[in-house]
């Protein structure tokens, strides 16, 4: 009896190790190693009707998904594995909608998904333009995530942040704009990385973005 009992224990004991790893081939395929396989998403952006989403180990054949439903997609000649485009799909997105974006490769890997706003959205890229708003448009501002900003707008009354269902990890927030005008977005950005041991030595960000409200 105290024979079995110890088989017992043993054999749970052996069931209860994690696969953290399991020999394939003579090497080892962890959880890391698969999760370094998956497709990933680094940018979505819209134009028209189409949708682009750019990132990496994007397969032949993957497939962007818009809320979980499959889009009719290609893979961007120009960049097979790291930019897809779906032609129909950004008509499905409203100008105040905010969806999540997936990808998947047809060995049914996925990528994290990400959200995207369907309207203006103000970025880095935005330094030194003007951008025209209509009265009551909503705006995505989204900043380089890389910095951590202090940033306002030149009249804050001219603009009412906007709560949403799907709250946009990285961003400074959606805002509608309020009253007619012509105001100013600033920021100066720190980089993360200066926080970091060692330090970085990325200088700051200055942004200046002028807002036309009609």
């Amino acid at each position: 009896m105290r024979i079995l009992t110890c088989l017992l224990i043993m054999l749970a004991l052996w069931l209860a190790m994690p696969l953290a790893s399991t020999p394939i081939g003579g090497a080892k395929v962890s959880a890391i190693t698969i999760q370094a396989t998956a497709p990933q998403i680094t940018g979505v952006r819209r134009k028209g009707k189409k949708l682009f989403v750019t990132g990496e180990r994007f397969d032949i054949g993957a497939v962007i998904l818009l809320d979980g439903e499959p889009q009719k997609t290609a893979n961007d000649e120009s960049d097979p594995s790291g930019s897809l485009i779906a032609k129909k799909a950004g008509k499905r997105i409203g100008a105040t909608d905010v969806v999540t974006i997936e990808v998947q490769n047809p060995n049914s890997e996925k990528s994290p998904y990400v959200r995207f706003f369907g309207g203006t959205t103000l970025t880095v890229a935005d330094t030194g333009k003007s951008v025209a708003l209509v009265l009551r448009e909503q705006f995505l501002v989204a900043l380089d995530r890389n910095y951590e900003w202090g940033w306002s707008f030149s009249n804050p009354n001219a603009f009412d942040a906007v709560p949403v269902l799907l709250p946009l990890l990285g961003t400074q927030g959606v805002f509608r704009a309020e009253v007619m005008g012509t105001y100013t977005l600033t920021a100066k950005g720190e980089p993360v990385c200066t926080k970091q041991n060692p330090p970085c030595t990325l200088p700051p960000q200055f942004i200046e973005i002028t807002l036309i409200v009609q």
